[in-house]
């Protein structure tokens, strides 16, 4: 064998096979058997016959496109590794444009085409070879020379996203404050017409002595009764507990409530005649 791998004189002890006997041998056919089969022969084929190469097998499609690569195909420029430490079925490492995909030979029998180190240099003179095919190392080497992309930094993923300017800008909108009504705005309180509420307040306050008035006229043994325990509390009395209460209910105004309070001081006085007078 030559230095660079690829083969020399034939040994005695190896066994050398002609392209014809390999297309006689073959078994298994596809279309790049096929292509083979019509190119001219490069070189007998010289198996290696050590104790560890297994037999070929001429059933299996593999082995027979490996024996065609191997006797049509080229010395590769750069022989794998395996190659150049004289191992494989095949003695020298040798490429083809049709079968292999840049493997050589031996690593084709093998079924180790994706670790096959040879790149395959594509220079055939009838220019029908496929364009090269990258090596594990040359790949390697590619990689190493990229350009990587730049690092992102850390804690980059985890920040927040900015607030949008109209969420940033804009307060929570406060509830719009309820529209005062004509006759709020103008100090009278929210009835719609004013001195509806002091009318019917005063109406308010004049049923309830009347109804008590009433009591006393239907049952005055019971009245009489209920005088023995407690005092019944004046008009006076009653009305000073109702104009705060009303004032308060309706929202009135300081000038209202003195008018409440003296249009219920005459209406209690009223009262309080009426309520003797139906005694008598």
């Amino acid at each position: 064998m030559s230095a660079r791998g690829n083969p020399s004189p034939a040994s005695p002890a190896n066994e050398v096979l002609t392209f014809a006997a390999i297309v006689e041998k073959c078994e298994k056919t596809n279309i790049a058997i096929e292509e083979m089969k019509k190119l001219a022969p490069a070189r007998d084929v010289e198996l290696r016959n050590a104790g560890n190469t297994p037999p070929i097998k001429w059933d299996r499609q593999g082995y027979c496109e490996a024996a065609l690569m191997q006797a049509t195909g080229q010395e590769a420029e750069n022989p794998c590794e395996r190659c150049a430490e004289g191992k494989g079925r095949f003695v020298g490492c040798v490429v083809s444009p049709i079968a292999g995909k840049g493997a050589c030979a031996n690593c084709k029998f093998t079924s180790r085409e994706k670790t096959c180190c040879s790149l395959y240099a594509g220079n055939n003179d009838d220019n029908s070879a496929e364009p090269a095919t990258r090596n594990k190392r040359a790949r390697d080497e590619a990689e190493e020379d990229a350009p990587r992309p730049a690092p992102v930094p850390a804690g980059a993923a985890s920040r927040p996203r900015p607030r949008t300017r109209r969420s940033a800008e804009v307060p929570d909108a406060a509830p719009a404050p309820r529209r005062p009504s004509r006759n709020a705005a103008a100090g009278e309180g929210p009835s719609r017409r004013p001195g509806s509420a002091r009318a019917s307040a005063a109406r308010r306050a004049a049923a309830a002595p009347r109804a008590a008035a009433g009591s006393r006229v239907d049952a005055p043994g019971d009245a009489e009764g209920a005088g023995a325990g407690h005092e019944e509390p004046s008009y006076q009395q009653l009305l000073s507990f109702l104009v705060p209460a009303m004032a308060s209910s309706h929202g009135w105004s300081a000038s209202d409530k003195r008018d409440a309070a003296k249009m219920f001081r005459k209406l209690a006085g009223t009262l309080e005649k009426s309520a003797d007078d139906h005694g008598k």
